[in-house]
């Protein structure tokens, strides 16, 4: 069964983030980062070094690093001729699947590259994370609906800067910076915005823009250089340690967060002094859940709502701040005294305060993991040698373990029967030529092992392919097609099941969509389904084959790949070859 992974959204999305221009020059890095790039190439050709370059910061610029203890991954892909990469290779995974998942993203992400010298075949690259326990976390991939609402952000924002709407610019690119925090391009034009809107302000609000424009790159220094030469103008020594802290704690006492947090990060940037710690995580999580108090404060000017009231007490609780979030339960309960929110926060909190009376935090030997300036341990990525693409291992024991299903040798001719799919909503001519072709390029891979004739009726069918409009119930949230077969384990071999007769179906129109699904993904759907229904029952751990689990976004397969041929060969292994060419 083939996935969709909602390829339409995440592949605008991917092409937002890369058509806006080449890589820099200069493309910014993460300060714990550094990379490395090894290629596959001819000898004596002067540009691999300046190819090789551009490729690294590329990657180095879209990898969000997974923090794992001494992960490692490497991923080899190939780039072709118009800079596009034609498929991505996990060749060694990981144990941590976020990692997994940040290297082949920073790949996909990466693409399109500068055209490749005529040299280069495949890159592998090798990335390694190494951070101290307190800093893991799991990379995941953001929801589709996050994906499609921050490209339409992402194009406003766009819009709005080139008519010199800056601020609507800077409002949009902050809400698609909060749906995908992980997504370099976005943080990086963000700051951009940041700091071409700090020129059209004067005195405490430009330091303010340029204080969250340091948040999201602390080891910028250009951007740190100008923040100090407008403190130096107001009177204030930015190489103050005293200084900063006072002026942290200043603008702590005004809620202004953000301003807070970069000055207790500069202080700590001039003197690591541990009982500043408590203060940095408290600035840290009031940053980040000051808005809900903000969001509710403004709610209450509407109306003096208990529910109002019990939501600003628990976005106060999230800040830190027990005293005013008890003193909002309470007016919660003045206006409905049984209301059971309000009522169970005010006990949770009086309890912890009977508890903890200084209401001490658990947090405060190690700086928290959201702090900008927090030092990782030693994180690199670096390219080992690839492997060459055409020598190719099979994933036979990946996608069916240790129960093997396949067609008894006496079964390998197949009668193939595909439905006309005249009366099925969002039938396109040509359907049935891609399931014929698809089934004819199996018994190509197979080295004519395989054999097969048309036939007219299902009934004569060993193999029977259908087309659906919608979800079968065989068919789960998602699933592009679905295969059923008719099997019988044989009498010597337990582990072997000998499929009698199969049934393909396969939708005709994309996932909550109107729309027919395109001819290049009706191809790689029906070459997925019909793997299956010769036994490969399960799918390959590696993205770019054509039997891999979801149908990929940035690279639907249009043909076999050579480890979906070396698979198939080997499934079929002992079988008899046969003269006949199809």
């Amino acid at each position: 069964m083939l996935k969709s992974r909602n390829f339409i959204l995440i592949y605008l999305f991917s092409l937002i983030w890369c058509c806006l221009g080449t890589v820099k020059a200069q493309a910014t890095h993460h300060s714990h980062s550094i990379a490395k790039i090894a290629v596959i190439q001819r000898h004596n050709n002067t540009d691999s070094a300046a190819y090789e370059q551009i490729v690294k910061q590329q990657l180095e610029h879209f990898w969000c690093p997974a923090k794992a203890t001494k992960a490692h991954a490497t991923v080899t892909f190939r780039i072709n001729k118009d800079g596009r990469v034609s498929w991505v290779e996990l060749t060694d995974a990981a144990a941590d699947s976020g990692a997994n998942l940040s290297v082949v993203d920073a790949v996909n992400y990466s693409s399109p590259f500068p055209a490749p010298p005529s040299s280069f075949i495949d890159i592998a690259a090798e990335f390694n994370s190494d951070f101290h326990p307190q800093f893991r976390f799991a990379y995941t991939r953001p929801p589709a609906g996050d994906l499609s609402t921050s490209a339409r952000l992402y194009l406003s924002t766009i819009s709005d800067r080139k008519s010199g709407h800056l601020e609507n610019a800077l409002h949009s690119m902050q809400q698609a910076y909060r749906l995908l925090p992980s997504n370099t391009r976005v943080r990086d034009d963000l700051i951009d915005l940041y700091i071409e809107y700090s020129r059209t302000k004067h005195g405490d609000q430009e330091m303010c823009l340029l204080r969250q424009a340091l948040l999201l790159n602390p080891s910028n220094q250009p951007l740190r250089q100008r923040l100090n030469g407008l403190l130096i103008s107001a009177g204030k020594n930015p190489a103050s340690y005293d200084v900063r802290l006072r002026q942290a704690r200043d603008y702590e006492k005004v809620c202004q967060y953000e301003d807070a947090l970069c000055e207790y990060g500069e202080s700590w940037l001039l003197k690591q002094d541990q009982s500043i710690i408590p203060e940095i995580n408290l600035a840290c999580k009031r940053r980040s859940n000051y808005a809900d108090v903000c969001r509710w404060k403004d709610a209450l000017k509407v109306a003096d709502n208990p529910d109002y009231h019990t939501e600003l007490g628990h976005a106060y609780e999230a800040c830190d701040e027990p005293e005013n979030a008890i003193a909002e339960y309470r007016t919660a309960l003045k206006l409905n005294s049984a209301h059971r929110l309000a009522m169970s926060g005010l006990e949770r909190l009086q309890s912890a305060a009977a508890a903890v009376p200084n209401n001490a935090s658990g947090n405060n030997r190690e700086l928290r993991d959201d702090f900008p300036y927090s030092k990782a341990a030693n994180c690199t990525v670096s390219v080992t040698v690839v492997k060459n693409r055409k020598v190719s291992v099979d994933y036979l024991k990946a996608a069916c373990g240790h129960h093997m299903t396949r067609w008894a040798n006496n079964q390998t001719s197949f009668g193939l029967y595909v439905d006309d799919g005249q009366n099925t909503p969002g039938y396109c001519p040509g359907y049935r030529q891609l399931m014929i072709n698809a089934f004819a390029t199996w018994v190509k891979a197979s080295e004519n092992r395989l054999t097969y004739t048309v036939v007219n009726n299902p009934q004569e069918a060993n193999i029977a392919c259908y087309w659906v409009a919608g979800r079968t119930k065989d068919m789960k949230q998602g699933e592009l097609g679905v295969t059923k077969w008719r099997a019988l384990y044989h009498k010597n071999e337990p582990n072997l099941l000998m499929p009698q007769s199969a049934q393909v179906f396969i939708l005709t129109l994309a996932p909550n969509s109107s729309k027919s699904i395109s001819y290049t993904a009706m191809k790689a759907i029906c070459l997925h389904e019909l793997g299956h229904t010769l036994g490969i029952t399960g799918h390959s751990p590696y993205p770019g084959d054509v039997m891999y689990a979801t149908l990929s976004p940035y690279d639907i397969p249009n043909n076999l790949s050579d480890r979906d041929i070396a698979t198939i060969k080997h499934l079929y292994q002992g079988y008899s070859h046969l003269d006949r060419k199809l």
